[in-house]
């Protein structure tokens, strides 16, 4: 079930910090759009959010509480059912094409600099795109050591990583994972679709052309149509659907990207500091 009236009350207001590069800030978003709830979203932190929790995102502040830092838990509160310790699980597997994000560190970079925040002031904008390339920096180095330290291989056949929850679709009682209506495990598992496809991945090939998943393809169209307007969707670009794809930023806001890159560079071994700070705050 996924109506709103079986959760906690849902917020008048949410503060989010995040990007919608990051599959966990991406359902969050969906979700508070399928909610009507108003947003704001930042991708900078605080000073204060920086300095007790890093840089983990999602992170959000329903009318004006402390921070909340875990996306399944912000869904919930934002009035859904808990997504199950199953569900969560499949999404958790159809993450690992994650990994492969900063293959090309150039190409990472390049699409980190195309997605630029949404804040409608320019100079808040482009003082937000050259910090939060920081940040950019960050995931990448997380990524790839990660990938080091738990000895990643690439699956045989990325499909196969779908196929339970391309089942799940085919017997479900509604349009959706949840049912009738979109609920955390739709969220949760779109915001993973949206990340695939803001760097394309080897997955988001599989998602595309394997026979076996058309019960997946169709149900993307129906999330599109779904939260068409929202102004973060990636796959709409690599799906039949007619839902707009995400902006891509002016050449002006990548620059500042771009300038923020070569500014942690030129410091790095400031950069570097910082970006441990970051890593033990997470950890």
């Amino acid at each position: 079930m996924s109506d709103l009236q079986d959760g906690p009350q849902k917020p008048d207001f949410v503060r989010l910090y995040g990007f919608d590069h990051s599959p966990w800030v991406q359902a969050v978003l969906v979700a508070l759009h399928e909610a009507k709830i108003p947003y704001d979203l930042t991708t900078l932190p605080t000073p204060k959010l920086f300095f007790s929790s890093g840089i983990m995102m999602p992170a959000a502040k329903l009318n004006g509480s402390e921070w909340r830092l875990d996306s399944e838990k912000i869904i919930h509160e934002l009035g859904y059912e808990a997504i199950t310790d199953e569900n969560l699980r499949l999404v958790y597997d159809a993450w690992v094409g994650v990994l492969h994000r900063p293959d090309s560190i150039l190409g990472f970079f390049k699409a980190f600099s195309r997605s630029s925040d949404e804040h409608p002031n320019f100079f808040v904008r482009f003082f937000r795109n050259f910090f939060r390339s920081f940040a950019a920096i960050y995931f990448c180095c997380l990524i790839r050591i990660g990938r080091i330290r738990v000895g990643y291989k690439p699956p045989e056949n990325f499909g196969d990583q779908f196929l339970e929850i391309n089942r799940i679709l085919a017997d479900s009682d509604g349009q959706f994972l949840d049912g009738e209506t979109p609920g955390s495990f739709d969220f949760l598992f779109f915001g993973i679709l949206q990340c695939h496809s803001s760097i394309p991945v080897p997955p988001l090939a599989s998602l595309q052309s394997d026979e076996r998943l058309q019960n997946i393809r169709d149900w993307i169209s129906r999330m599109e149509d779904r939260v068409s307007g929202y102004g973060h969707s990636y796959t709409a670009k690599y799906f039949d659907t007619s839902s707009p794809s995400r902006r891509t930023a002016k050449v002006i806001e990548q620059a500042a990207f771009w300038m923020g890159l070569s500014f942690y560079f030129t410091v790095l071994p400031v950069t570097v500091l910082a970006i441990t700070f970051a890593y033990r705050k997470v950890r």
